[in-house]
C-alpha cells in the first residue's frame, strides 16, 4: 500500500506542473507507471498513462499521446472521473489532428459522464472544448455560446483555475470578429488568472493575443513586446510547435514596417523548427511569408521558389488529409459500444439530447463540406471548381441561383465569373463598386456575409433599394465574402425562390465553402501566374542580364545538342572566340557605365551579323563573347568573323586607352571540327581559345583560325 501512495503522490506532481513544464511532467509520470506496474497497481497504472498522453499532447507528439490515452482506457476499471478525463484529452488529439467527427464523438463521452458525475471542471473543459470546434467551423456566433457556458459552469467552482482556459478563447473569438476592445479585456482577464495558477500556457496564448491585438492597432512596439514575453515562456515549456507560430507574428510585424531582412530572419527561425517537428501546416504558412517578403524585396528568384516551395508542403498536407481527415462523419451505433459505455450512454437529460441531435446534423453537413475541400483542392481548372461547388451546394440547401464573382482590380469592378440560374449558365456581369443598389457590391466592400430570408425584409442596411443584377429578383438569398489572408477577392451567393429557407447554420455552411473556394481559386490563379512567370524566368535564366544576348550556361547546354546532331550527319561545327582589344583601359578611362554601353553595342553589332536562326551568339565572360556556327567549315567561319571584326571597327567606337587604334577593335580566334565518337565539345571550345590567345600575340585586332 506503500507503493500506491507513492504512485498516486508522483502523478499528483506530474498533474501540478503540467501546464508549465510538460517535458518534466512526462518524465515523473514515467516513473509513476513504471512503479504502479511492479505492483499491478491498476489505477495508478490508468491515471499515470493518462498524464503521459496529455504530455506528449503538449509536446506536440500526437502518434504517442493516442497511444498512452488508449492504454489508460483498457486500464481503468471503474473511476467514471478518470475516465471523463480520458475521453476529453482524446477528443483533444483529434480537435489537433483536424478530425472533428472523432474529436466530437470523445468529447461527448467525456460530456455526459461528467455530467453524471456532477463533475463541474471536467464539463467546463469539455464545453470549452466543444466552442472550440464551432470556431474551427467558422460558426462564431455557437463558438461564443458554448465558450460562455464553459465559463459559467467553471464559476460555479469556489476554486478560480481553469477559468482562463475559456476567457482566453473568447478572446481569441474576438480577435476573429475585429472587436479588439472587447478581446483586450478577456485577454488581460485570463492573463491575470494564469499568473497565479502559474499556467505558463495560457500566459504565453494570452501575451501572443495581446501583441496580435497591438499589431492590428499599430503599435507595433507594443506589439513585439509581448510577442517576446510570449516567446520566452514558449522557450520554457518547450512547446515548439507555438516558438515558430510566435517568430512568424514577429515577421508579420517587420514585414508591415518594411524591414524586410529581420522578418525573413524570423522566418527562417520559424522554418527551422517547423521542419524540426515537421509541422507542415506551419511550414505552408511561412512559405507564402516568404515569398510575399521576397516580392516586396523584389528578388523574384526567391518568390517563385518560396511559392513553388508552398504548392508543393500544400500538396503533402492534401496527401495526408486524405488517409487522416474528411472521414465518414458519424457516431459509432450503441451496439459497438462496450457495456460500460452503454452505461455511461443511458443518463441523458433533455439539453443534452437537443445538443447532441444538432451536432450530428451539423456534423452530417461537416462531411459533405469536407467532400467539397477535397474535390476543390484536386484541381486547378476554375471551370470545374465552379461547377463542382454548384453541384454540392445543390445537395445541401435550396438554390435556385449560384454564383460566384471576383473583383477586377483593373476595372475595379466585382465580375461574375460563374452564374447559373435554374441550371442555366448565364453570361456574365459586372458590377461597379460604387453601385449602392447591390447587395453583392455591399458583401464584397464590407466583408461581411449576410442572411435575406423574405421579399418583404429590409434590406436597408445592405443597399439603396432591392433589385437584381440578373434575372428576376429572389425572395431569399445568401451572401458571403470570398476572403483570403485577410483580403476580399469576391463573392459567393445562393438564391431561392422560397421565402424562409435559410439559417445561420445554413449561412455557416456557405462560409466555411467559401473558404475553401478561396484557397481553390487562389491556388488556380497562382498555379497560372506561375506558369507564366516560370516561362519568363526560363527565358531570362538563358539570357545574359547585361546584353540580352545568350549567356555562357545556355551556350554550353546548346553546343552539347548541336555536337550530337553534327556527329550523327557528320557535319562542321565551328566556334569564335571574341575578345575586346584593351578593355580594361576603356574602363578605366571612361568608367563602368560606358563599358556596359560598349558591351551592350558590340553584342548587337555580332548579332547583325550572324543571321541564321540555327546560330548563337553568346557573351562568355566579361568582356568575352562566343559564336556557334552550325555547319559551318573553315572558310564559312572566316567570313563571320571577318564581317564581325569590320562592322566593330567602322563603329568608331572611340577608345584612347588603346596603343594600337583610336578605336574599339577586337581579336577573334576560330575553331573548325566535324564531332566524332572520341571528341567533345570542350574541345573545340579549347581550340577556338588558343586561336583567340594567337591573335592577341600577333598584335590584336585580327582573326586566327585554327
Amino acid at each position: 500500500m506503500e507503493t500506491y501512495k507513492i504512485v498516486d503522490r508522483l502523478n499528483l506532481e506530474a498533474e501540478s506542473i503540467e501546464k508549465s513544464t510538460p517535458l518534466k511532467m512526462l518524465t515523473i509520470a514515467e516513473e509513476a507507471y513504471e512503479l504502479a506496474v511492479s505492483v499491478n497497481y491498476q489505477r495508478g497504472i490508468a491515471k499515470s498513462s493518462l498524464l503521459q498522453g496529455r504530455a506528449h499532447l503538449r509536446l506536440g507528439n500526437m502518434q504517442d499521446s493516442e497511444s498512452f490515452l488508449t492504454s489508460a482506457l483498457e486500464y481503468n476499471k471503474s473511476d467514471l472521473d478518470l475516465e471523463a478525463e480520458i475521453f476529453n484529452a482524446l477528443g483533444n488529439v483529434y480537435v489537433y489532428l483536424e478530425i472533428f467527427d472523432k474529436a466530437y464523438d470523445y468529447y461527448q463521452r467525456s460530456l455526459n459522464l461528467a455530467i453524471k458525475t456532477n463533475n463541474k471542471t471536467v464539463e467546463s473543459r469539455v464545453l470549452n472544448n466543444v466552442g472550440a470546434i464551432f470556431r474551427t467551423l467558422g460558426d462564431f456566433e455557437s463558438a461564443l455560446s458554448y465558450y460562455q457556458k464553459s465559463l459559467e459552469t467553471q464559476e460555479e467552482i469556489a476554486d478560480f483555475r481553469f477559468t482562463s482556459i475559456p476567457l482566453s478563447n473568447l478572446c481569441e473569438i474576438y480577435l476573429d470578429l475585429h472587436d479588439l476592445d472587447n478581446a483586450s479585456l478577456y485577454a488581460s482577464r485570463a492573463l491575470m488568472i494564469a499568473q497565479k495558477d502559474n499556467d505558463k500556457m495560457i500566459q504565453s496564448v494570452c501575451n501572443s493575443y495581446l501583441g496580435l491585438i497591438e499589431k492590428n492597432r499599430g503599435h507595433f512596439d507594443k506589439a513585439l513586446s509581448y510577442f517576446n514575453d510570449s516567446l520566452v515562456i514558449y522557450d520554457e515549456t518547450k512547446e515548439r510547435f507555438h516558438v515558430a507560430e510566435i517568430y512568424i507574428e514577429f515577421s508579420k510585424v517587420y514585414f508591415e514596417t518594411k524591414n524586410y531582412k529581420t522578418a525573413m530572419e524570423f522566418l527562417q527561425k520559424s522554418s527551422a523548427v517547423a521542419e524540426e517537428i515537421d509541422a507542415k501546416s506551419l511550414q505552408y504558412s511561412i512559405y507564402q511569408q516568404m515569398s510575399e517578403v521576397n516580392q516586396a524585396i523584389g528578388n523574384i528568384d526567391l518568390t517563385l521558389l518560396y511559392a513553388h516551395k508552398a504548392l508543393e508542403t500544400k500538396k503533402s498536407m492534401e496527401d495526408e488529409e486524405k488517409q487522416q481527415k474528411l472521414r465518414n462523419i458519424k457516431f459509432r451505433k450503441e451496439a459497438a459500444l462496450t457495456e460500460k459505455e452503454k452505461e455511461s450512454y443511458r443518463i441523458l437529460n433533455a439539453e443534452l439530447e437537443l445538443q447532441t441531435k444538432q451536432l450530428r446534423e451539423a456534423y452530417s453537413t461537416l462531411k459533405a463540406v469536407s467532400d467539397i475541400g477535397k474535390q476543390l483542392t484536386s484541381t486547378l481548372d476554375l471551370p470545374i471548381i465552379y461547377k463542382s461547388v454548384n453541384q454540392h451546394i445543390q445537395n445541401l440547401m435550396p438554390c435556385d441561383v449560384f454564383g460566384i464573382a471576383l473583383f477586377n482590380e483593373t476595372n475595379n469592378t466585382i465580375e461574375y465569373q460563374y452564374l447559373m440560374e435554374d441550371d442555366i449558365l448565364l453570361e456574365s456581369t459586372a458590377l461597379l463598386l460604387d453601385q449602392k443598389t447591390s447587395f453583392a457590391v455591399y458583401c464584397f466592400k464590407n466583408a461581411e456575409a449576410f442572411i435575406v430570408n423574405s421579399i418583404n425584409e429590409d434590406t436597408s442596411k445592405y443597399t439603396d433599394g432591392r433589385s437584381s443584377s440578373f434575372g428576376k429578383a429572389m425572395p431569399a438569398f445568401m451572401f458571403q465574402p470570398l476572403i483570403l489572408h485577410g483580403k476580399t477577392i469576391g463573392v459567393l451567393t445562393v438564391q431561392s425562390k422560397i421565402e424562409n429557407v435559410y439559417s445561420n447554420n445554413t449561412l455557416s455552411t456557405l462560409g466555411t465553402i467559401s473558404s475553401y473556394l478561396s484557397i481553390a481559386i487562389s491556388n488556380a490563379k497562382n498555379a497560372e501566374d506561375m506558369q507564366s512567370l516560370n516561362k519568363e524566368l526560363s527565358l531570362l535564366s538563358k539570357k545574359d542580364g547585361l546584353t540580352g544576348i545568350f549567356n555562357k550556361r545556355f551556350f554550353n547546354e546548346i553546343i552539347a545538342q548541336l555536337w550530337s546532331y553534327a556527329m550523327r550527319n557528320q557535319e562542321p561545327l565551328s566556334v569564335l572566340m571574341i575578345d575586346i582589344d584593351y578593355f580594361k583601359q576603356y574602363n578605366d578611362l571612361y568608367g563602368h557605365l560606358s563599358g556596359d554601353e560598349a558591351l551592350k553595342t558590340i553584342a548587337v553589332l555580332i548579332e547583325k551579323n550572324v543571321k541564321r536562326s540555327c546560330d548563337v551568339v553568346a557573351r562568355f565572360g566579361g568582356d568575352e563573347f562566343v559564336v556557334l556556327l552550325s555547319n559551318t567549315d573553315r572558310l564559312g567561319a572566316l567570313q563571320v568573323a571577318d564581317s564581325i571584326m569590320t562592322s566593330i571597327r567602322d563603329e568608331g567606337i572611340v577608345n584612347e586607352g588603346s596603343c594600337m587604334s583610336p578605336y574599339l577593335t577586337v581579336s577573334i580566334g576560330c575553331a573548325t571540327m566535324i564531332p566524332q565518337v572520341d571528341s567533345t565539345p570542350e574541345q573545340l571550345i579549347e581550340k577556338s581559345d588558343l586561336s583567340l590567345y594567337r591573335a592577341k600575340e600577333t598584335g590584336r585586332n585580327s582573326v586566327s583560325l585554327h
